[in-house]
């Protein structure tokens, strides 16, 4: 454990708040590596304190120790750093100390007549720009005077700093993983990616490897194909569209796509949005390639259209008339997407990347169009064909236009879905219209590109589940803030059913 001279430039500390130290401190740091915080020590203080610093430095705070008295006398501030000019070594900001204002090390005695609970200053002197502090004992009773806590207010203290630390840093890291290696391990997938993200903290995780030949460590930063997580997106610029008075969630689609649809049709923007158009999804209509639970490696190459698409949804009967019920389609987000373009003039891909990537600095987060492969780092994706697991990795994404063609990280994923479930992308009339629930069976709901799915301990999270050729994915929020980005690469083990409900349960619960 080292003494740093000095603080490096950071980010303010963001719970400023007094501590002290002595006690306990091989239980706290036994919580702290539980909790998965990481312990690093700016100054080390009598009493060592420096481990309670270290841990609240895992938190976030930048911790320098202003006095080194006696135990009962020793207290640790949690102050932000500033970026002036480095300086004495014993001064706990970059810049010289002023007169009187030295870091005081264990063994040293305080100059006669100075009490032992008194900082000395010079007359006029100020404080340093970015000092705060709270304090536990009431606030200072005079000028420079500083309040020293009791023995039993400073275990009460280190009590309250542990409670923070379980409290703010969710211990659910080493849990999910060990659920990711599990799935690995049963064969149920190559690879696994996670992110939990939580007051702008991630957590990133992988499980398992890149690909099976090299058996290169999966990375959890890498890209894959999101599937049907592309739909929030399709679904937030065509509700940014109507806050701009450019269509109506009501507007029948052949208003604005006129005989995209039979003659007659009375489909809605709305109904397309959350699956209640009763219209055939093109995707579950048999051709070979044409489904994403029916991998054919020469089909899955093609290049097709929008048109093409629709035309094969189209083709079939419709489930339900308009309104009648509620059938998840792929169909109705090729017409979403469709619909985008006429109302804009501009591909539906540049629309998203105008409105959504480039605004909230996505830039792991693309529309591939007819281009094959996915960009690097990445974990290949495998399904069954003819008896046996292939690689699947390179597929055509025009098969899938706005129903699913989006590659993304799980922390791009993680940014969109803070960003339009915290109201940042559409007003707030959008964003409720958007999470209206029609009933999608098995306790969950689907609005308008968004999914509901129920908790095992109460509640909802919502967001959007995907799933393509060897790519399987989850992006979901609840409304606490809490951001769960999970995606696989199945293999040919079974995966057990209550895999997920564990998931969302470690996450959320």
């Amino acid at each position: 454990m080292s003494v740093r001279p000095s603080l490096p430039v950071a980010e303010p500390a963001r719970h400023p708040f007094i501590m002290s130290t002595g006690g306990c401190e091989p239980l706290i740091a036994a919580i702290a590596r539980a909790a998965g915080v990481s312990l690093r020590c700016h100054y080390r203080v009598r009493d060592t304190g420096s481990i309670l610093a270290m841990v609240a430095e895992g938190l976030g705070l930048s911790i320098v120790a202003e006095l080194s008295l006696p135990a009962r006398h020793t207290g640790v501030h949690a102050i932000p750093p500033s970026p002036a000019s480095s300086g004495s070594s014993s001064w706990p900001y970059r810049g010289p100390a002023p007169h009187g204002h030295r870091l005081r090390r264990p063994g040293h005695r305080p100059p006669s007549g100075v009490p032992v609970n008194r900082i000395p200053r010079h007359a006029g002197h100020q404080e340093p720009a970015g000092v705060f502090r709270r304090w536990l004992c009431g606030p200072p009773h005079g000028s420079g005077r500083a309040v020293v806590p009791s023995v039993d207010a400073m275990i009460l203290t280190k009590t309250a700093a542990l409670a923070l630390a379980l409290t703010t840093v969710a211990p659910v890291h080493d849990e999910l993983k060990t659920q990711l290696d599990a799935l690995v391990d049963a064969k149920a997938m190559t690879a696994a990616l996670a992110l939990v993200r939580e007051d702008g903290r991630d957590r990133s995780m992988a499980a398992g490897v890149r690909d099976l030949r090299s058996k290169a460590p999966a990375d959890p930063h890498g890209h894959f194909r999101v599937g049907s997580v592309t739909k929030t997106f399709v679904a937030t610029v065509l509700l940014q569209l109507a806050d701009e008075g450019k269509l109506s969630l009501d507007d029948q689609v052949s208003k604005h796509l006129p005989g995209a649809l039979p003659e007659g049709s009375t489909v809605t923007v709305r109904q397309a949005l959350n699956h209640t158009s009763g219209i055939f999804d093109y995707a579950g209509a048999g051709i070979p390639g044409w489904s994403v639970r029916d991998y054919r490696p020469r089909e899955t190459l093609y290049d097709q259209t929008p048109q093409e698409l629709l035309a094969v949804g189209l083709s079939k009967p419709a489930y339900f008339k308009p309104g009648g019920g509620w059938r998840y389609s792929n169909t109705n987000y090729v017409i979403a997407a469709m619909l985008i373009e006429k109302l804009t003039g501009n591909p539906y891909a540049k629309e998203i990347e105008n409105r959504i990537l480039r605004p909230l600095g996505l830039r792991h987060t693309l529309l591939p169009g007819h281009r094959k492969d996915l960009p690097r780092p990445h974990a290949r994706g495998y399904a069954p064909y003819q008896g046996r697991m292939v690689d699947a990795t390179r597929m055509n994404p025009s098969l899938e236009y706005g129903a699913g063609e989006i590659i993304s990280t799980t922390a791009d994923l993680a940014t969109f879905l803070d960003a339009l479930l915290g109201g940042k992308l559409t007003s707030g009339q959008a964003l409720k219209q958007m999470r209206t629930l029609e009933d999608a069976g098995r306790g969950m709901g689907y609005g308008l590109g968004l999914q509901a799915f129920p908790l095992p301990c109460g509640g909802k999270v919502y967001g959007h589940s995907g799933g393509t050729f060897g790519y399987p994915t989850y992006a979901l929020r609840s409304d606490s803030g809490r951001t769960l980005v999970l995606s696989g690469n199945p293999y040919s083990g079974e995966v057990p059913a209550d895999a997920l409900p564990k998931v969302l349960a470690t996450a959320f619960c």
